[in-house]
């Protein structure tokens, strides 16, 4: 069920600009390799946003979706923001989309999809021979866990949806909880300051 669209390796002073870190001396924690299904450990809160693309009644309780991932998520004892951006792997962004419509005034089609990501940033200077120096900004999307289905019915989707979303927030939730176990996780999240 879990599936990461990139194997992002963070190696030692990569995780600083993952974990939204400044200090050096923090980035030196961490001697081994984790990819990002490992990143999940490292998860205090989640910022949560809700992406209603679906037309024609399709999809009508959006609101009843929204509570039930947050109080997943905070049953869990992971915090829930609702920002549209993502500080860091620790508060990554949670997107809850779905896509959809009604076809020929008959049944509604609808795609939904979880996905939970983070934006690093890195900065490049280069000098040329005249002595100028260009400095290039790089953003990028780590996604940590992305999940998806389509749904077929001939009324709204409500129920099919609220469904497949507790089977997901519930797996990925006890997910991150096994991952914070992890031993090589656990100094990491106790020199990082994180709760356990």
């Amino acid at each position: 069920m879990f599936r990461t669209l990139h194997q992002l390796v963070v190696r030692t002073g990569a995780i600083a600009i993952a974990t939204g870190l400044v200090a050096p001396a923090n980035a030196a924690i961490l001697n081994a390799e984790m990819n990002n299904a490992d990143l999940l450990g490292l998860i205090e809160g989640v910022h949560l946003e809700m992406v209603d693309e679906v037309s024609d009644g399709c999809w009508t309780n959006i609101g009843d979706v929204q509570d039930q991932v947050r109080s997943a998520f905070e049953a869990a004892n992971i915090s829930v923001r609702s920002i549209e951006t993502a500080d860091s792997a620790t508060h990554p962004a949670l997107i809850v989309s779905a896509r959809g419509q009604r076809v020929d005034d008959s049944y509604c089609i609808v795609q939904t999809e979880i996905r939970m990501s983070f934006v690093t940033s890195s900065r490049f200077a280069e000098a040329s021979e005249g002595g100028d120096v260009y400095i290039i900004n790089y953003n990028s999307v780590s996604n940590m866990f992305r999940a998806n289905v389509a749904v077929v019915s001939n009324e709204n989707v409500n129920a099919e949806v609220s469904t497949w979303v507790e089977q997901v927030t519930n797996a990925l939730t006890a997910e991150i909880n096994a991952k914070r176990e992890l031993p090589g996780l656990a100094g990491v999240r106790e020199q990082l300051g994180l709760s356990n």
